[in-house]
């Protein structure tokens, strides 16, 4: 990374510093001393910060003061930091209940990710990267995904994926009405050959999804009497969940 870029990273940490652990409003000579930066850069990097809105420049003081997207930035970082401390125990608890892999994913930028595993005691189990983004119109959490997330998100998600040619959007289409009227989802050979995804949503403030939990199973363990024991059991461990994420516990991560 040039030197130039290292310093401008250095510079902006420096000044987030003094906002978030100092206090909340400060003039540009007064930073500019206590982080040891030039005046002209301090002026230039709280310039750019103001054009993100991770500042605001208050009119009548010529201070600046914390802005909307760095509140929208802490307020997401916690959410994905508290709920992870809370989901591995409860899908802990799944696994040892049914013995197969459960994970909790989330969506970003138009991709699933994976970001907490519990890995069940079969030498033969499915595995997923963790925080590696996957394809979200393929496999279970893909489905949740496209069917719970706010209407405005999902419709734009969709309607990039029908410019993809290669995409059945007609079965794909069949596939989110059967999930939201299940409040799961089931797939077969979708994101890879011989394997079955079981997955539920978790919802956290005003209803708005935070995430979801999913079940990979290998084909040649899995046997159609026991479809209603895992669906119950990503549904029942999704629910669980989802009420520790509720206002005043876990704020969502994906309504923005």
């Amino acid at each position: 990374m040039p030197k130039k870029l290292l310093n401008s990273v250095s510079g902006v940490l420096r000044i987030l510093r003094q906002f978030a652990f100092v206090q909340d409003t400060w003039g540009p000579r007064e930073l500019s001393r206590v982080t040891d930066l030039s005046r002209s850069t301090t002026l230039r990097i709280l310039q750019t910060m103001v054009a993100e809105n991770v500042l605001m420049k208050a009119e009548k003081t010529d201070k600046y003061v914390i802005g909307p997207e760095l509140w929208r930035l802490g307020l997401g970082l916690k959410s994905i930091a508290d709920i992870s401390a809370i989901v591995v125990p409860i899908l802990t608890k799944y696994v040892r209940e049914i013995n197969e892999t459960l994970h909790f994913f989330r969506y970003k930028d138009d991709k699933i990710i994976f970001d907490q595993i519990v890995e069940c005691t079969h030498e033969v189990r499915y595995h997923v990267n963790a925080g590696v983004p996957y394809e979200i119109e393929k496999g279970a959490a893909g489905k949740v995904v496209l069917s719970f997330l706010s209407n405005d998100l999902s419709q734009k998600i969709i309607k990039k994926l029908k410019r993809d040619p290669t995409i059945n959007m007609d079965e794909l289409s069949k596939k989110i009405a059967e999930t939201k009227q299940n409040g799961y989802s089931f797939t077969m050979d979708e994101r890879e050959n011989g394997v079955i995804g079981f997955a539920a949503p978790i919802f956290g403030t005003d209803n708005a999804l935070v995430g979801g939990i999913g079940i990979a199973i290998p084909m040649m363990r899995y046997q159609a009497k026991d479809h209603d024991k895992y669906a119950d059991a990503v549904r029942a461990c999704a629910e669980e969940i989802s009420f520790l994420a509720k206002p005043n516990r876990i704020g969502s991560i994906s309504k923005e």
